[in-house]
């Protein structure tokens, strides 16, 4: 029997969930072309929806501090995203990632007759386990990316399917290609401009001493999208003249010796493209002494979690400073390091505890279509 047409919201409120969100709306395209699609995110998904309600400009918000002081903003948006919602007879929300402002607007549609299908959940196993009975109760579906979420979810009471990662996914070709000629160093400064502000001027710092120790001969930055190129050049001012790179960071990764990458989506990338790095981060006082508070984790960067232990260094807060970045990046460049040895098994390590899952984006679009259908009583 034939899927009826259907409306769907795909909704990311940040960058590195953007091209997630672009790839299932596309496969969405495929598998059911009479349907319609709306989106909250940037140009790249507004491209692929029938209208955009939202940009990631009146999302972007990071750090608690941050939200409590966005949070009018954010709740007059939620509202008028519910209305939308209502007046459009949207079937499904279909978020991605950024839990915070995902799980209140999946509250804020509780009993009415809209699913939600959360692709990239929030990671309650790593920190903010209290939000568990808010996925139940809020979330029809999870689609989850490392593998031993699945069965973490469900023995909550969590419906979730392991989907496999995006990540792999995208850059298995790549990787598949074999090693490239490597060379200088990659600075990877994040895509929010709070980041940029608070860890740029260190990093700058860090390469510019590696180079003039002749431990490095170049330095590449790589900038976001979302990065006006004026404040990464006044961020960056300690490095005088420097290239900046804007195309896909995963290709930059593969030709850079090494880098320096800020916490998030980059630095699991950095690990899948086997590039020797270190970690930094620094957010406001109270949301980093909150954040400590609430976790469950040892570490902030996703591979290093997944793997279980600190295979890739990272300074956060007080512990981000000049000398520690430079005497860390020293080992990493050296290629018979120790340390050297551990990230390049940890890269091994962390391939297998991907799973073999493939097609991420293709298996979310057709949880999409079964959620609606089995609703429809199309399938059983």
């Amino acid at each position: 029997m034939a899927s009826i047409p259907r409306k769907i919201l795909i909704s990311s409120g940040e960058i590195s969930g953007e091209g997630y969100a672009v790839e299932v709306a596309r496969w969405l395209h495929r598998l059911q072309p009479d349907w319609t699609l709306f989106g909250v995110g940037g140009e790249a998904l507004g491209a692929e929806v029938s209208d955009r309600w939202a940009t990631i400009d009146e999302l972007s918000v990071m750090g608690f501090a941050e939200v409590i002081r966005h949070l009018p903003r954010l709740q007059r948006l939620r509202s008028r995203l519910v209305r939308r919602i209502a007046s459009e007879g949207v079937d499904l929300l279909l978020a991605v990632d950024y839990p915070g402002f995902h799980l209140s607007l999946a509250g804020a549609l509780r009993g009415r007759s809209v699913q939600v299908l959360h692709y990239i959940p929030p990671k309650t196993w790593s920190w903010g386990a209290w939000r568990n009975r808010s996925i139940r109760r809020n979330i029809d579906q999870c689609a989850v990316i490392f593998p031993f979420e699945e069965e973490y979810y469900r023995s909550r009471g969590i419906p979730a399917r392991f989907v496999g990662h995006p990540l792999a996914d995208r850059h298995a070709a790549a990787l598949a290609a074999g090693e490239e000629r490597r060379e200088g160093l990659l600075l990877a400064p994040g895509s929010r401009p709070q980041e940029l502000r608070r860890i740029g001027p260190v990093m700058a710092r860090s390469a510019a001493a590696l180079r003039s120790m002749g431990r490095v001969e170049t330095v590449r930055v790589s900038r976001a999208a979302s990065i006006d190129p004026a404040l990464l050049r006044s961020c960056l001012a300690p490095l005088g003249e420097v290239e900046v790179v804007e195309g896909p960071l995963f290709e930059e990764l593969r030709r850079s010796e090494a880098a320096m990458v800020c916490s998030g989506t980059a630095s699991v990338e950095t690990a899948l493209s086997r590039t020797p790095h270190l970690i930094v981060y620094r957010t406001s006082p109270v949301t980093y002494l909150l954040a400590r508070a609430l976790a469950t984790v040892e570490s902030i960067g996703m591979a290093n979690i997944v793997l279980g232990r600190r295979v890739f260094p990272e300074f956060v807060q007080g512990g981000l400073r000049e000398d520690a970045l430079v005497s860390s990046m020293v080992k990493l460049l050296d290629p018979h390091s120790r340390e050297r040895s551990e990230q390049e098994k940890g890269f091994d390590e962390l391939a297998a505890r991907l799973g073999t899952a493939r097609g991420a984006a293709e298996n979310v679009a057709h949880m999409a279509v079964e959620m609606l259908d089995r609703r429809a009583g199309l399938v059983v």
